[in-house]
């Protein structure tokens, strides 16, 4: 029951967010519509952190439960976890415009979207213009689930 209502959760994030992507399917370059504010870079590295959390836990749930040793650990199909992202390639450092992220180590330079685990958690961190402070930490623990 729990774990459906997971898969259910996580194919709605991902049909929610393709829907909602970007046609040239680069959010750095993405122009906004006049009434909506850009994003800033800082804001643009959130946005990398939850696509590459939402990325792992897709992967994760398609694993039965087995959260990746990295990026390049396959599937039965032979999908990574990178297959789980926008247009199945890496995404764009803001600060660096290079198309790095997520790193399978925590990342520490200002853009880096980062992604550790233990065998049988994970974390993404993201880090802002100050390189000192993680701007966000996720968390996904099965452990922890119902």
């Amino acid at each position: 029951m729990f774990r459906s209502a997971l898969i259910t959760m996580a194919m709605v994030s991902m049909v929610c967010y393709l829907g909602c992507k970007d046609t040239t399917g680069d959010p750095v370059s993405a122009t906004p519509p006049a009434d909506e504010t850009p994003l800033t870079k800082d804001d643009s590295v959130a946005v990398n952190c939850q696509t590459t959390f939402d990325a792992l836990v897709a992967y994760t749930l398609l694993n039965n439960g087995v959260v990746p040793d990295g990026m390049d650990t396959e599937l039965p199909d032979g999908r990574t976890v990178v297959d789980f992202l926008p247009d199945g390639r890496l995404m764009v450092n803001p600060y660096s415009g290079l198309r790095t992220v997520p790193i399978h180590v925590r990342g520490a330079l200002p853009g880096e979207t980062g992604y550790e685990t233990d065998g049988t958690r994970f974390w993404v961190n993201g880090v802002g213009e100050t390189a000192a402070l993680d701007l966000i930490m996720l968390e996904y623990d099965p452990g922890q689930n119902p």
